[in-house]
């Protein structure tokens, strides 16, 4: 018999030390696992908090001189600038003390954000009223230079000049839905009114017209594209050339981000503001002339919404009370805003700067004229202007009634 063999252990002690560590790995995981996932499974909250937008409690102030306000803003370590020291002052905590008639713009910023508030201070002066005065006729049936309607009336007292906007419809370029023809009416050489002068302006919306003066310079503020395309939110300053043709290279053009509608524009030259009506949102914004004519920023200082959420025109009827009625042209002055509306009856409506109306008077007709068709008003030196027409489909003649 052979002699039997003596069996080696195996050596198996380098798969159990092997297993040992796997099964410590995967406690060590299971247990990193469960410390990230307390509370059924939820994430741990972040310490990141939503971003906070930057607003201030008021968009402008109306105050009068020595006065202070406080303006407080949505974000603690903002900062608080004036753009005119001189009319309105405003420390680290936004307090805003009123100095002197005139207008500023506040601007509050935090990191990248900006806001603003505007500040017209005594920006309410005497108010014309044309129910307490007598109207008298400047001049009467001047031949127009086209056969529409009037729209807007600017006064150059001073020259003894009146401007007339007309939109004028014209089949000549497809893609001008409409231009403005203005007529200069001034006294000829024999003393007889007359249009002396005329001008066309390319697609310019609702042919609302302002004037200013530059020296012996005229340039109208009307609502204009600048070109032949645009949203027809922008204002272009044009200066006046007997039958030239208004267009961007004529003159600047002004855009206005806050307006959503059309900018029909009014100058205000006591409080140095140019007044822009937007009639999509049915309110006036108020722009600082200076800053808008050097080309800063166009942010409004103020907006007048009229009172009782209405569009802002109005008619009083002895018999029917107050109504609706559509708006014609307006004009600003001393702060108060004054509207011609009407069809064929004629109404005067007077609003302040918060838009409450301040009186409506329906202006009689002359026992010596025929109906006449509201067109456009304009104020200066404590006088106002309305501007009426009537035509056929050849002819448009214009009037102007003066109350003092």
């Amino acid at each position: 018999m052979e002699e039997n063999k003596v069996q080696k252990p195996k050596k198996t002690w380098l798969f159990i030390i092997i297993g040992m560590i796997a099964i410590a790995a995967i406690i060590i995981l299971l247990l990193f696992s469960c410390g990230n996932n307390q509370g059924g499974g939820d994430k741990v909250p972040t310490t990141n908090e939503p971003k906070v937008t930057l607003t201030v409690d008021a968009r402008s102030l109306l105050m009068k001189s020595g006065e202070s306000k406080q303006l407080k803003a949505s974000i603690e370590d903002a900062t608080f600038t004036s753009s005119n020291t001189k009319v309105a002052k405003v420390d680290d905590s936004g307090n805003v003390t009123a100095v002197a008639k005139g207008n500023a713009l506040i601007t509050i910023a935090a990191g990248e954000e900006t806001a603003y508030c505007g500040v017209i201070v005594d920006g309410l002066g005497t108010m014309v009223d044309v129910s307490k005065q007598k109207a008298k006729v400047v001049f009467s049936d001047v031949l127009l230079e086209e056969p529409e309607a009037i729209t807007s009336l600017a006064v150059d007292i001073a020259n003894n000049a009146y401007y007339l906007a007309q939109p004028y419809a014209t089949t000549a370029y497809e893609i001008l839905p409409s231009d403005v023809v203005v007529s200069k009416v001034t006294k000829n050489d024999k003393a007889v009114w007359e249009t002396t002068e005329w001008m066309r302006f390319y697609e310019s919306g609702t042919g609302t017209i302002a004037i200013e003066k530059d020296g012996i310079d005229t340039y109208l503020l009307l609502e204009s594209n600048g070109s032949y395309y645009g949203s027809g939110t922008t204002l272009s300053s044009v200066a006046w050339e007997n039958e030239g043709f208004g267009q961007e290279e004529y003159g600047e053009t002004f855009a206005f981000e806050d307006v959503k509608g059309s900018a029909s524009p009014a100058v205000d030259t006591l409080n140095n503001v140019v007044v822009v009506y937007d009639n999509a949102k049915k309110s006036y914004l108020f722009y600082d002339r200076e800053a808008l004519e050097n080309g800063e920023n166009a942010v409004y200082l103020h907006e007048a919404v009229c009172e009782n959420g209405q569009e802002p025109v109005a008619g009083v009827d002895e018999s029917q009370g107050f109504y609706n009625a559509t708006i014609r042209d307006f004009a600003v002055a001393d702060g108060y805003i004054y509207q011609i509306c009407g069809s064929s009856s004629i109404y005067v409506s007077v609003f302040d700067l918060e838009g409450t109306l301040q009186y409506c008077y329906r202006v009689p007709d002359f026992d010596d004229m025929e109906v006449r068709t509201p067109g456009g008003i304009a104020c200066e030196g404590g006088k106002v202007y309305i501007a009426v027409g009537s035509g056929n489909s050849s002819y448009y003649f214009g009037n102007v009634w003066m109350f003092e």
